[in-house]
């Protein structure tokens, strides 16, 4: 289901959108550049930020949706002879 979300929608995380979160970690430079080269750890990041994505759409789904309360008379069982 996730994979057909991200297809469905375009969902996808860019290196330079990894390096501004790296930018933003509290750890020193030389820290954060060594990070902007670890293969393995911006791959686990871009999935990390690829996850919140997903959820922030649906997220913005479910809010767009109005639930309109059932009347009594739908939601009362039905009376027996």
């Amino acid at each position: 289901m996730r994979k057909k979300l991200i297809e469905a929608e375009n969902i996808s995380v860019s290196d330079e959108e990894a390096f501004r979160s790296i930018d933003t970690f509290q750890m020193d430079e030389k820290t954060r550049e060594q990070a902007k080269k670890d293969r393995n750890y911006l791959n686990r990041l871009k999935d990390d930020l690829l996850e919140k994505k997903i959820l922030d759409m649906l997220k913005s789904y479910a809010e767009s949706i109005e639930v309109f309360p059932m009347e009594k008379s739908v939601i009362e069982e039905p009376s027996t002879p």
